[in-house]
């Protein structure tokens, strides 16, 4: 029996992180859906397929704003998903931040 509410992302199967494979990987190990992803005009279209796969939270690297904000547009009216930007400095994204931004993101710790 599927779960009703569509954001129960504990199993993690509904989240995933998109952009490009180097900056993106370490996430896998955290039991993260990794996407990789170069910017260019097929992203819109590859989003809109994670959207059919009832993605309910995509973080993506900034790289790839221009090509999410179309897709975040058309769906800003809709529960989900949640469209998060990764605040991808020159520091390291440190597992404590990433737990902080999961849990504002989803209104859980799930990490």
């Amino acid at each position: 029996m599927s779960n009703p509410n569509p954001l129960d992302i504990a199993n993690g199967s509904n989240v995933c992180v998109i952009g490009e494979r180097d900056i993106i990987l370490p996430f896998k190990t955290l039991g993260v859906e990794i996407i990789p992803m170069i910017a260019g005009e097929q992203v819109s279209e590859q989003i809109e397929a994670l959207l059919a796969k009832d993605k309910a939270v995509i973080f993506f690297t900034p790289e790839l704003f221009p090509f999410v904000q179309p897709v975040m547009e058309k769906t800003r009216k809709q529960p989900t998903p949640c469209f998060v930007a990764l605040p991808l400095t020159k520091e390291e994204l440190s597992i404590q931040r990433l737990k902080r931004l999961v849990a504002r993101a989803v209104g859980a710790e799930l990490i």
